[in-house]
């Protein structure tokens, strides 16, 4: 199969997305020579990103605001001037932004490709509007790569081989895995991380537990 690894760093701390291709070697020929300058997966995630709106929170058409402090988009900076600097592809975004002329600290969505496995973008928490897309060649590398790492909240991948689908959800090292779908809460099942991610649960019958007192009686007759 023709396979890309997205980890996403899109507006929350550190979550990771995997795409399987359903085409095989023919069908790869077959994107490669049709879109010869953006992969299938980089066209949808500029598209997505451009209709993306800075803007003040109370605009209804604002679908992103700024960042909570200059520290925090400075950080944003420095994680896509390494990837750039080491040899990722800026394909959109990468700046500072000042919509309505606003003043604040907004950054314009950033979409980098080509990025390898020591570039920060890919193994730090970013908690900024920056997208890292990183291209794997089979099932086992897309896993050591999504493992490796301290944090283990949350991942989806996205795949129409159900066999696949159970060997990826039980290898993957995280507390949430979303197969098709990003929707990984619910009342009834446990929300929380591997890892560096937290410790305990929320929600479902096992978040009851960290408000509990266990008691062990031993009796002799």
């Amino acid at each position: 199969d023709f396979l890309c690894f997205l980890r996403c760093l899109v507006f929350w701390g550190f979550s990771l997305f995997i795409i399987f291709s359903i085409h095989h070697d023919d069908g790869c020929s077959h994107f490669k020579r049709k879109f010869p300058c953006l992969l299938p997966a980089v066209r949808v995630c500029v598209a997505s990103l451009q209709r993306l709106r800075l803007g003040h929170g109370m605009d209804k058409a604002t679908t992103h605001g700024p960042l909570i402090n200059e520290r925090a988009i400075q950080k944003v900076e420095a994680h896509v001037k390494d990837a750039v600097e080491r040899g990722a592809e800026l394909r959109l975004g990468g700046k500072r932004a000042n919509p309505d002329d606003m003043n604040g600290f907004f950054y314009e969505p950033t979409l980098l490709t080509n990025v390898t496995l020591e570039m920060a973008c890919l193994n730090q928490e970013n908690f900024g509007p920056v997208l890292s897309l990183y291209r794997f060649q089979d099932d086992d590398e897309a896993i050591r790569v999504a493992n490796d790492s301290e944090y283990g909240l949350a991942a989806y991948f996205f795949t129409k081989d159900m066999a696949r689908s159970w060997m990826v959800s039980e290898r993957l090292e995280y507390g949430m895995v979303g197969c098709n779908d990003v929707a990984v809460t619910s009342v009834v099942a446990p929300f929380g991380g591997w890892k560096q991610s937290g410790l305990g649960s929320e929600h479902s019958k096992y978040g009851i537990d960290e408000f509990l007192q266990k008691k062990a009686v031993f009796v002799s007759l």
